[in-house]
């Protein structure tokens, strides 16, 4: 550094080729920022249609999985055997 060269002071905005340099970098900053964020924003749909995938797909296979219970299970109580959890007995009646 030379000592007889003149020190930018605070404030000090230089020439008009600096600030159009300024006005440059300040644009390719916003084009980055929008850039980014688009990129951002589409990583995400990709992430959620990958992550809605896998569960649709494991949802599948346990449904898949668990439709030989679903066979085996009866599909109504038998009529007069039980109310809301209440046992009902009959009695036959004897001759």
């Amino acid at each position: 550094m030379h000592f007889d060269q003149e020190r930018s002071q605070l404030g000090h905005r230089g020439n008009i080729g600096s600030r159009a340099q300024g006005i440059v970098v300040r644009v390719l900053t916003a084009v980055a920022a929008a850039v980014a964020l688009v990129g951002a924003i589409a990583m995400s749909i990709v992430v959620f249609a990958v992550v809605l995938t896998a569960l649709c797909v494991f949802g599948l296979y346990f449904w898949w999985k668990l439709r030989q219970l679903r066979r085996q299970a009866p599909s109504r109580p038998a009529q007069d055997d039980v109310i809301e959890g209440v046992v009902v007995r009959k009695e036959s009646t004897r001759e």
